[in-house]
């Protein structure tokens, strides 16, 4: 990881198709989290930070997720999507990886953690949630831990997410 950052381009814009950093390796986008108005009757009890019995199920069959604990190296990125008047925001927001926090944690781990506590950014989920966004995430897997940090460090390098402080200097609040 670069020692003194320079100017890093905000995530939110972010051209996927133009970066292959940002291309290549990644699961498809899956829903997480929804707000509570959005949810579907069966689904209607949720827990201050956006867990709820859809998020279960979802989580339960996404693709891309390693289920063994201490498998599944890799790193993720959370997305906070919008729909107003026939205009979907969507907005890349975190980047995470297995090795920081837990490494012994598989990003199924990692994402079920998001959604079922808010991990260390439970504020910001219910913030978003609040604000009538959804919350999705999208993992890319790596060989083993080193290659998961790199892969990591080297998005935070390129770009600010609006989330992450490490590299960042601080978070910032997007979501209108």
């Amino acid at each position: 990881m670069n020692p003194i950052p320079g100017p890093r381009f905000p995530r939110e814009h972010a051209n996927e198709a133009a970066s292959p950093l940002l291309r290549h390796g990644w699961s498809d986008w899956v829903k997480a989290m929804v707000p509570q108005a959005a949810q579907q009757p069966q689904f209607s009890t949720q827990r201050p930070n956006g867990w709820t019995q859809e998020s279960r199920e979802i989580l339960a069959t996404a693709p891309g997720l390693y289920y063994d604990v201490g498998s599944g190296y890799g790193i993720y990125e959370w997305q906070a999507r919008k729909v107003e008047k026939w205009n979907e925001t969507k907005i890349a927001v975190h980047i995470g990886s297995t090795y920081t926090v837990h490494p012994e944690s598989s990003l199924r781990d990692r994402v079920k953690e998001y959604c079922t506590n808010g991990s260390h950014k439970a504020d910001l989920i219910n913030d978003a949630l609040t604000k009538g966004y959804e919350l999705w995430f999208r993992v890319k897997s790596a060989p083993d831990r080193k290659t998961a940090e790199d892969l990591e460090n080297e998005l935070l390098d390129r770009y600010d997410y609006a989330w992450n402080v490490r590299c960042n200097g601080e978070l910032k609040h997007i979501l209108r």
